[in-house]
């Protein structure tokens, strides 16, 4: 087997074309991260069905998620803990 590199020239047009590409992918890149956007749960409220009765374990449960959960999820929205007897079944 007889390989024989070849050095490949790049024509100006290429050059240019590169050039164009690069810019615009940077221009994208650094236009992506200038508009912030507001928390999607931000003045919302989630309700938490516990599929049991008031006072039971799972209802304690639910609770105390409830007490702790709005506060690691962005916007800060109200937790309702909702009783349905047999919503789990």
């Amino acid at each position: 087997m007889n390989f024989d590199p070849k050095v490949e020239c790049v024509s100006g047009k290429e050059s240019a074309m590169k050039k164009i590409f690069c810019g615009f992918f940077l221009l994208v890149a650094w236009n992506s991260n200038l508009h912030a956007q507001t928390p999607f749960y931000q003045g919302k409220t989630i309700t938490l069905v516990a599929g049991t009765t008031a006072g039971s374990q799972y209802d304690a449960h639910a609770r105390l998620i409830a007490q702790y959960w709005g506060k690691h999820i962005p916007g800060n929205p109200d937790i309702i803990v909702q009783n349905m007897p047999g919503a789990g079944l």
